[in-house]
C-alpha cells in the first residue's frame, strides 16, 4: 500500500532503488503520506522514534555505522527545527543522513495555518544539498522531482557525503492510498575520479623521503586505513605518526596519546618535535593542545582529502592531495624510502615510552576519581567492542590512555556537542552485532534522557555514566574556575542519578563509588542481559586537582 500522491511515489521509488534500507520515522499527519509508504515498502526497515531531536541522532548512529545513507521522516513545523543540531554533526562528520520534512502547501505558508513554519533551506549551509519538491502531478513537475531527489541521493553519498534535505509540500487528504504505482526511473550520475598521476605520487614520495622531519597526524574520518600500510610509513625514520582514537588507526610504531606527550615536555623541548612537513589525514582534531602549538610555529601542510580542498587548520595549508587517506597511505608505503640520517622518529618515540612509563607510576597510586575510573573502564572493556565516546571530559580523558587496536572509537566530533550522545550509540548498536559501549558524562546522559524513549533498544548497548555532580570540564579547562561564577553559569551542579532513568524505561542499573564496586560493576554490566546502565560517582571537587597533579607528574 503507497500513497497516491506521485511525489511522494517518486521518492520512495527513487530512494529504495538507489539503495535506501533503513528509515527513522517521527509519528505525524502531515508526513503521513511518506511514512506509511515507506511502512508498507517491503525492501524497507522503519523504526519509530517520537522525539524528533533523538530520531535524527538515532539515524545518524545507524549511519555511522552501516556507512550508507539513513532517512528521517517527520511532520511540519517546529518538528523539522528538531532536527538540527543532528544535521550540522552529520555535516562536520561527513556522515551521509536524508531529512525528509513533510511541509504545508506553499501558498498557505505565514497564512495564519497551523504547524506551519519556513521550512525552506531550514538548515542553510549545513546541508550538502538542498531542494523543495512540487505536489503537481503534471509532467513537467514530475521530471523536476525525480531530478531533485536523485541529485540529492548524489550529494548525500558521493565524495563530500553528509546530509541532504528535501522539503515536500502535501495537499489535503493525506490519507488516500494506491494499491499499484509505477515505478520511477532512476537517473544515475557518475562520479568524476580524480586520480593522481604517476609523476605526481613519484614527486610527493620524493618529497617525503627527503625531508628530516615529517609528522603524519591522523584524526576523525580515517578509519579504512590498512594496518599493514600504516605500520610501514610510520616506521620510517624520518616519520613521526600521531593519531587520536576517533581516527580507529593505531600502530605500534605511532603515538596515540596527543595530549599525554606534549604535557610531559617542555616548550623549550618541543622545539625539536615541529615538524618541516606535516600532513593531516582526517578531520576534527580533538587535541587543542596540537593544534595551539603547531599554529605558533612555521612549517608546510598538506591535508590528504578527497573533498574538502581547504580545510586550513593551522593557517599553513600548502596544497591539499585529493585521495582517501587509504590510498594515500597505501601509495606512501610503496613509494617512500627515506634518503636521509633522520633521529625525528627515534628520539621522540623514545620520549613516548618515557612519559608512559611516568603515566603508569602516577595512576597506581592516583585516588579515585574521573582520571582512575577511566582506567578502569577502558582495561574491562571486553575485547571486539565498538567505544561510543561521550563528549567534553569523557573524550579528553580517553585521550589519554593508549588506544587498543582490538576496539573501535566513535563520537560526535563533527560538532563535538553532548546534545545526542546517547541517541546516537543506540541507533549505531541497533545495525551492530558487536557488544557497543556508551561512556557518556553526567550532564549529556540526562541532556538526552528521551534516547531510551522508544521500542528499538538494542540489547547489545552497555551505558557507562561518569557522574562528578555537574558540568566537570568547567573545572579542567582555564578560564571558568577563576570567573566567580563556576557554579552560576558554567558547572551546572546537581544531585541527579541515572537511576531515575534506568527506572523510568526498565533498565538494569548498577552502581560504583570507589575502585572495588567499579570492579564488580563492570562485571555485571557486561554479564547482564539487554541494555543496562552503570553509574559511578566520583568526587566533584577533587577531579581536577587529580588530573592537574597528574599533568605536573608528567613533566617532572
Amino acid at each position: 500500500m503507497q500513497s497516491n500522491k506521485e511525489n511522494v511515489q517518486d521518492l520512495i521509488s527513487i530512494l529504495v532503488q538507489s539503495g535506501l534500507k533503513h528509515v527513522v520515522i517521527s509519528p505525524g499527519s502531515r508526513n503521513a503520506p511518506i511514512s506509511y509508504s515507506f511502512y508498507h515498502h517491503p525492501e524497507v526497515e522503519c523504526y519509530s522514534i517520537p522525539d524528533e531531536r533523538v530520531a535524527g541522532y538515532f539515524a545518524l548512529g545507524m549511519s555511522q555505522f552501516i556507512k550508507a545513507p539513513v532517512a528521517v521522516v517527520c511532520t511540519s513545523g517546529t518538528a523539522a527545527y528538531n532536527y538540527g543540531p543532528a544535521v550540522a554533526e552529520a555535516f562536520f562528520q561527513k556522515t551521509p543522513l536524508i531529512v525528509l520534512t513533510a511541509d504545508r502547501p506553499e501558498e498557505w505558508i505565514a497564512q495564519g495555518e497551523g504547524q506551519s513554519i519556513f521550512q525552506n533551506e531550514i538548515f542553510g549551509k549545513h546541508v550538502r544539498f538542498f531542494a523543495q519538491l512540487k505536489e503537481s502531478s503534471d509532467k513537467q513537475a514530475r521530471w523536476f522531482n525525480q531530478r531533485k531527489i536523485n541529485e540529492a541521493w548524489e550529494a548525500c553519498t558521493l565524495r563530500t557525503r553528509g546530509p541532504v534535505h528535501l522539503n515536500i509540500p502535501l495537499n489535503e487528504p493525506l490519507y488516500d492510498y494506491a494499491d499499484r504505482i509505477e515505478q520511477a526511473p532512476v537517473k544515475r550520475t557518475m562520479d568524476m575520479q580524480h586520480a593522481l598521476s604517476e609523476s605526481n605520487w613519484a614527486l610527493i614520495a620524493k618529497q617525503i623521503s627527503s625531508t628530516e622531519k615529517v609528522m603524519i597526524l591522523i584524526t576523525q574520518n580515517a578509519d579504512l586505513v590498512n594496518p599493514e600500510d600504516l605500520d610501514k610509513v610510520a616506521a620510517l625514520n624520518n616519520v613521526l605518526v600521531l593519531t587520536e582514537s576517533t581516527s580507529n588507526a593505531s600502530s605500534e610504531h605511532a603515538i596515540t596519546c596527543i595530549d599525554r606527550l606534549l604535557e610531559g615536555n617542555s616548550k623549550e623541548e618541543l622545539s625539536g618535535f615541529i615538524p618541516d612537513l606535516l600532513i593531516t589525514i582526517g578531520h576534527n582534531i580533538i587535541s587543542k593542545k596540537i593544534k595551539a602549538l603547531l599554529r605558533s610555529h612555521p612549517l608546510k601542510h598538506w591535508h590528504v582529502d578527497e573533498s574538502d580542498r581547504f580545510l586550513d587548520t593551522f593557517q599553513q595549508l600548502e596544497t591539499t592531495i585529493p585521495v582517501n587517506g587509504k590510498d594515500f597511505l597505501a601509495q606512501m608505503a610503496l613509494r617512500v624510502e627515506t634518503t636521509i640520517n633522520s633521529k625525528y622518529h627515534q628520539f621522540w618515540m623514545l620520549r613516548e615510552k618515557a612519559i608512559q612509563k611516568k603515566h603508569s607510576a602516577v595512576l597506581a597510586s592516583m585516588p579515585f576519581s574521573d582520571m582512575k575510573a577511566f582506567e578502569l573502564i577502558l582495561a574491562a572493556i571486553p575485547e571486539q567492542t565498538d567505544l561510543q565516546m561521550g563528549n567534553s571530559s569523557v573524550v579528553r580523558y580517553i585521550q589519554l590512555y593508549n588506544s587498543r587496536r582490538d576496539l573501535r572509537y566513535y563520537g560526535n566530533r563533527g560538532t563535538s556537542g553532548i546534545d545526542g550522545c546517547t541517541s546516537t550509540a543506540i541507533g549505531f548498536a541497533l545495525l551492530n552485532e558487536r557488544v557497543t559501549s556508551l561512556i557518556s558524562g553526567d550532564i549529556a546522559f540526562f541532556y538526552d534522557h528521551n534516547a531510551f524513549w522508544h521500542e528499538h533498544l538494542p540489547s547489545n548497548l552497555k551505558v557507562i555514566v561518569v557522574n562528578n555532580g555537574g558540568g566537570g570540564i568547567f573545572r579542567i579547562i582555564p578560564g571558568p574556575a577563576s570567573s566567580n561564577a563556576l557554579d552560576a553559569c558554567f558547572e551546572t551542579p546537581h544531585q541527579r542519578s541515572a537511576k531515575s532513568t534506568a527506572e523510568d524505561f526498565g533498565l538494569p542499573y548498577f552502581s560504583a563509588e570507589n575502585e572495588e564496586e567499579l570492579a564488580e560493576g563492570l562485571r555485571a554490566l557486561y554479564a547482564s542481559d539487554g541494555c543496562s546502565i552503570l553509574e559511578i560517582f566520583t568526587p566533584r571537587l577533587e577531579n581536577d586537582q587529580v588530573l592537574h597533579r597528574y599533568f605536573a607528574a608528567l613533566k617532572a
